[in-house]
């Protein structure tokens, strides 16, 4: 029996030299236990030349449109870096004003696809998906009212504000032929003076 609590004894005061020995070492090279825990990578936002060219040739020469997998390739982007950032250096991407030539080439377009955006950017090439619905929606829709708005109207957009909030899209749905951006500018221009101040319509 001694003999057993003498053997226990040895092995424990031998792992306490170890530990003992460890925690020097530790202290000694003064390794930084946190160099093992999990970060979030860090994106950078600036691109240079470099990673530029490298993205347009991943999505154009390697038809790559999957953007986590584009990112991929970058030690610091993210998907959403990498499909904003081609967005703006895509040459084909036009911005400002619509040509009469490109309404009339979105209309020819409406009528063969439907409202199919993916088919018809496809086919339209100079505007962005959301360029493309967006001029339809809010500018060559048929079945929108370009009339100013009346009494009526504007106490529906006050009333429904009120109960909503900002939620123009939801709003619209009370208003036939307008659209949630006229809504919203309606109410930024014309009716979010009198509301704050209380004054009726």
């Amino acid at each position: 029996m001694q003999k057993e609590k003498e053997k226990a004894f040895r092995i424990e005061t031998e792992k306490n030299k170890v530990l003992k020995e460890t925690i020097r070492y530790f202290k000694k090279k003064r390794i930084d236990i946190k160099i093992f825990s999990l970060k979030k990578p860090k994106y950078r936002t600036i691109w240079n030349s470099e990673e530029d060219r490298k993205l347009k040739s991943l999505v154009e020469t390697e038809n790559l449109k999957d953007w986590n997998k584009v990112s991929s390739y970058f030690e610091n982007k993210s998907s959403t870096q990498c499909s904003a950032r081609y967005l703006r250096i895509n040459p084909i991407n036009k911005k400002g004003k619509w040509s009469k030539e490109e309404d009339d080439l979105l209309l020819k377009l409406i009528k063969s696809y439907g409202k199919n955006w993916g088919k018809i950017t496809k086919e339209f090439k100079s505007r962005t998906g959301k360029q493309v619905r967006e001029r339809f929606i809010n500018v060559l829709d048929p079945d929108i009212t370009k009339n100013k708005f009346d009494q009526k109207e504007d106490e529906v957009i006050v009333e429904l504000y009120e109960k909503l909030g900002s939620n123009w899209s939801e709003i619209s749905k009370h208003l036939q032929k307008r659209t949630p951006d006229m809504i919203k500018n309606r109410f930024n221009q014309f009716l979010k003076r009198k509301y704050k101040l209380g004054k009726k319509l």
